[in-house]
């Protein structure tokens, strides 16, 4: 049977603003929160997290946002580490409260969760293009204003 190996916790700082990626369309309307920085802490992985990704975020009329998340970070050691994660976190009042306030969720307060895939080219990490990993996040400012706080989990 699987299990979930904690690989690391990411704190991602988001710009302030949620921008328009587009007119509304047949699933939702498309918003871009971007990626300005953050940090990687843990005891397998540990770095920053580069500026320059983002979450092109599908938010449907039925409360739920479709997560189309990319980024790289950066290890302490100098290796360069991408992430994409597809996913779903659910819109509910909790969230919407938090997000009209810049408060931050519990991870239970509602379902954030993606299905991610790691690559490096650097032979030392050379193990993350040969798993399968999970997400779980919850809202969670930093100092930019709007901020994502995730476990990255390995299933073995």
């Amino acid at each position: 049977m699987a299990e979930l190996e904690k690989i690391c916790t990411l704190r991602i700082d988001l710009a302030p603003d949620m921008r328009n990626a587009g007119p509304d369309g047949p699933f939702g309307h498309r918003f871009l929160l971007e990626i300005v920085g953050g940090e990687v802490t843990g005891e397998t992985l540990t770095g920053t997290i580069d500026s320059g990704g983002g979450d092109w975020l599908l938010l449907g009329r039925d409360g739920w946002g479709r997560l189309d998340v990319r980024f790289s970070l950066t290890t302490d050691d100098g290796a360069t580490i991408t992430y994409t994660g597809i996913g779903l976190m659910e819109f509910n009042e909790r969230v919407g409260a938090a997000l009209g306030n810049a408060a931050e969720t519990a991870f239970d307060d509602q379902y954030y969760r993606t299905a991610g895939r790691l690559e490096s080219g650097d032979a030392r990490y050379g193990w993350v293009n040969q798993a399968v990993f999970v997400t779980e996040g919850r809202l969670a400012p930093r100092a930019t204003g709007r901020g994502i706080e995730a476990h990255i989990l390995r299933v073995t």
